[in-house]
């Protein structure tokens, strides 16, 4: 059963984030904290990255005072995935524990996903123009 809180709040909301060089090597990315204010109390510890070819990812929360980051599994999720600084991913949360996830790539222009990714493994291709 959905919280009153969720009642609230016009489900799904959408958030982006550019990769940095300093998110890639603390292995971790934070949420917006205008997310977590909306959010951050229904947020689960385990959510899951759903890519568009249907692979998902399952990542720990980290939740440390007002800040919360994919902590857990993302340095494999980013690795797998080549993102690298400028990438850019958009975030679609639907008030359960999956974000579906698109990664564009320094260009603008989408990735081209595995269609044959499995869940935890996987490598996107990733075409600079």
């Amino acid at each position: 059963m959905a919280s009153k809180h969720q009642h609230m709040i016009k489900l799904p909301v959408h958030f982006f984030k550019v990769i940095l060089t300093r998110t890639l090597l603390e292995g971790k990315l934070m949420i917006p904290s205008t997310f977590v204010r909306e959010y951050g109390e229904v947020l689960p510890n385990t959510v899951f990255l759903k890519l568009p070819n249907g692979a998902e990812w399952e990542i720990n929360v980290a939740k440390r005072g007002d800040q919360v980051w994919f902590e857990k599994g993302w340095k494999e999720f980013a690795e797998s995935h080549s993102l690298g600084h400028g990438h850019f991913l958009v975030f679609s949360y639907g008030g359960t524990s999956c974000f579906e996830v698109l990664i564009l790539a320094k260009c603008g222009l989408e990735i081209d996903y595995l269609l044959n990714e499995k869940e935890g493994n996987g490598v996107a291709k990733d075409q600079e123009f």
